[in-house]
């Protein structure tokens, strides 16, 4: 039994070194950007030996993984050695300290930026690309749920949530705008009316956590509730009904995944800021499907830390690989 305890916890630390080998998470990339010969995408771990290039015109944010970590921003084209961007950031650091405890960006070129209105960039992003759901049955509803559809082969994954929870968000019409009032209703899986209410703007937080959307489930199912959206002013004008389903920490069907997630949460680096680890988390939804718990970790990271572009610019990005403009998918 011993040898068995050692051996395991041999396995734990080789395996925690190797998930802090590395010096730089990606953030995000816009244009070409590689490392070495290869393209490298969100989400990817680059090592202190790999150089990097950035191609004119290109975009490429970093996470850094080190002590008090921060954020690298390069605007410019040209070739970045890791180890370099790592000493220019940390020198960075020293030389402007935070006094907030926020996470640092250090910017190479000039950095781009939003609105600093994470809900104004959001709409705006939707109506240049129209990056709603684009299932047939919605082309007659007049406002749009900006939410993840059914995925491959007829997959439910994308409708799913971890977190009890869910940012819903719509694309309001042309002529109204984003303080304009819309009354949501939630329903059960029996299709029994719960819970109605108003919002001003285009979004709200669902939790399933709450006390009268806990308690009206139907019971032996898995927590599910219907969403749909009207317009305050028009009640005529009305969203489709969307199902979002939570997860049970039993399901079988997922257990996998369950625990890919428990081991993820071990290795993260407790150290590390809480917005980049809501980041990292990101990460981890995103390459595993859950669409909904992606949008979360941004929200709420970038709730943390409000004034940092990086994250807002890596956020809208996400929005783009989840929810491509479909004329582009012709």
């Amino acid at each position: 039994m011993k040898k068995i305890g050692l051996f395991t916890l041999l396995l734990l630390t080789l395996g925690l070194n190797a998930y802090a080998q590395y010096t730089f998470k990606v953030l995000m990339t816009v244009g070409t950007v590689t490392n070495g010969s290869s393209k490298i995408f969100t989400g990817a771990t680059l090592g202190p030996n790999e150089q990097l290039s950035v191609a004119s015109g290109s975009t490429l944010s970093l996470m850094y993984t080190g002590s008090g970590g921060g954020t690298v921003t390069i605007n410019k084209g040209g070739t970045y050695p890791v180890k370099t961007l790592e000493q220019q950031l940390l020198t960075y650091k020293s030389q402007n300290p935070s006094t907030t405890g926020k996470v640092i960006n250090f910017v190479i070129g000039e950095m781009a930026k939003t609105s600093g209105n994470i809900n104004e960039d959001r709409n705006k992003y939707m109506r240049v690309t129209g990056s709603v759901e684009r299932a047939s049955e919605e082309e007659s509803f007049a406002i749009k749920l900006f939410l993840p559809q059914t995925g491959a082969n007829n997959s439910q994954k994308p409708r799913y949530t971890l977190s009890p929870k869910v940012y819903v968000f719509w694309q309001p019409e042309e002529n109204e705008k984003l303080g304009d009032t819309y009354t949501i209703t939630i329903e059960n899986l029996a299709y029994e009316t719960i819970k109605t209410f108003d919002v001003t703007g285009s979004s709200f937080v669902l939790d399933f956590d709450e006390p009268v959307i806990f308690n009206n489930q139907v019971d032996g199912a898995a927590k599910t509730v219907y969403v749909t959206i009207a317009s305050k002013e028009s009640p005529s004008k009305i969203s489709n009904k969307y199902a979002i389903v939570q997860l049970y920490s039993d399901d079988a069907d997922y257990a996998d995944f369950f625990q890919k997630y428990q081991d993820f949460k071990k290795s993260q680096d407790k150290e590390m800021p809480e917005s980049m680890r809501k980041i990292d988390e990101a990460f981890f939804f995103e390459q595993n499907g859950f669409i909904h718990d992606v949008i979360r970790c941004y929200e709420e990271a970038i709730a943390l830390e409000p004034e940092n572009e990086a994250y807002k610019i890596a956020y809208l990005g996400f929005l783009q690989r989840a929810f491509p403009n479909e004329e582009k998918k012709k």
